[in-house]
């Protein structure tokens, strides 16, 4: 019993380090615990708000790495760099560890309070699915201006045309990770987006089609 406590402290004080989002994300459902409409419209539009913001620093910071800036202004990008891969990281570990514990949870024949329909989950997937590819291109992007990830730097449209091919296991070997942390990064990219598509995905559009043959039958 004792182990079994010390590990679920382990297992909390794990998770908020290494996804504060998803622990502030759990922290607005709480407060609306008993609004399940509410609890509803916040995770919708987490889910929205971190999606657009990978977007929004993506056009932003593919238009700084094409402007022709001096070399003293261009290091100025790698200040709020660290900001977008300590948020990139917490997301990545975020959307892996939320998606597992919510389809597995789904199996389970228990009663769930959630007002989010599977209808719904699944754009909620896909958003995530593509902010992965994002915000894996940001963690390859600048991880590579310390360590050579690649065979040669890469720019940040080329980190995102790695991120995408990898996720989605095409792996045309035009761009190969020679450094053991790309390498890892590739086998927990693969492992999220199996998560996603594979999992998640898989028991949405089964329990969707499950509740409308059920809504037949009545």
């Amino acid at each position: 019993m004792q182990l079994k406590l010390r590990f679920k402290v382990f297992r909390k004080a794990a998770i908020q380090l290494l996804s504060p989002t998803l622990r502030a994300a759990r922290c607005c459902k709480l407060l609306c615990k008993k609004n399940h409409q509410a609890r509803r419209k916040v995770i919708i539009f987490l889910n929205q708000l971190y999606f657009y913001y990978s977007l929004f620093i993506l056009a932003l910071l593919l238009f700084f790495c094409r402007a022709k800036f001096p070399t003293e202004l261009s290091l100025w990008i790698l200040v709020p760099g660290c900001g977008v891969v300590i948020i990139a990281v917490s997301r990545i570990n975020e959307i892996f560890i939320a998606f597992i514990n919510d389809a597995t949870s789904h199996l389970q024949k228990k009663r769930h309070f959630s007002t989010i329909q599977y209808f719904e989950r699944i754009p909620l997937a896909m958003r995530s699915y593509v902010e992965l590819i994002v915000q894996f291109a940001f963690l390859y992007y600048f991880i590579q201006k310390f360590f050579l990830l690649f065979n040669k730097d890469r720019t940040l449209f080329e980190c995102v045309y790695f991120s995408a091919v990898t996720i989605t296991t095409i792996g045309y070997g035009d761009i190969s990770a020679t450094h053991w942390m790309s390498q890892a990064l590739c086998i927990y990219e693969i492992l999220a987006g199996f998560a996603l598509i594979i999992i998640s995905f898989t028991v949405y559009v089964s329990r969707a089609v499950g509740k409308l043959q059920d809504g037949k039958r009545q």
